[in-house]
């Protein structure tokens, strides 16, 4: 087995909590986005 630099699991750890959090506040702007505006007008 390879040893892996801390730093690196670290980075790979950040940018998947990133990538998380930006999908979950891309739906959650989808979400305000459609709620805000009315049902029957252009997205």
């Amino acid at each position: 087995m390879h040893c892996i630099p801390p730093a690196a699991v670290g980075i790979a750890s950040i940018v998947s909590s990133v990538e998380v959090l930006g999908g979950r506040i891309r739906i959650a702007w989808t979400v305000i986005k459609s709620l805000s505006r009315p049902r029957y007008g252009s997205f």
